[in-house]
């Protein structure tokens, strides 16, 4: 898979990027598409990308918008959170899928797996 790391700061997602590549992914963390997706309305090259990850460093009104605008793309959004919320109501229609930041190679390869 391709995955993009979407992140205001690229030193913090050095873990998840060896994980993935341990996993056989192709990684390519950026902050500067961050801010383009925010500031334009294209989104046309998350095409070439599989999964995009938004990061914990990236505020949720900022992933809201990154992943609403993904929505119409074959790209599957996940957002790195702290806790997974099991108690959100499923009426909320999160615009992304969630994964916790600190885990197992097993439990990121399962997540990677829940958004085929």
């Amino acid at each position: 898979m391709r995955v993009i790391i979407l992140t205001n700061n690229v030193l913090v997602e050095e873990e998840t990027q060896l994980m993935l590549q341990f996993l056989g992914h192709e990684v390519f963390i950026t902050s500067k598409q961050l801010q383009y997706y925010l500031d334009f309305e294209s989104n046309q090259s998350i095409e070439i990308f599989d999964v995009c990850i938004i990061s914990r460093t990236v505020s949720n009104r900022e992933a809201e918008r990154v992943a609403i605008k993904f929505s119409q793309s074959k790209c599957s959004v996940l957002r790195e959170v702290e806790e997974i919320n099991n108690d959100v109501d499923s009426s909320t229609n999160l615009p992304y899928r969630q994964m916790k930041t600190k885990q197992t190679i097993t439990e990121l390869r399962e997540a990677l797996v829940a958004t085929a």
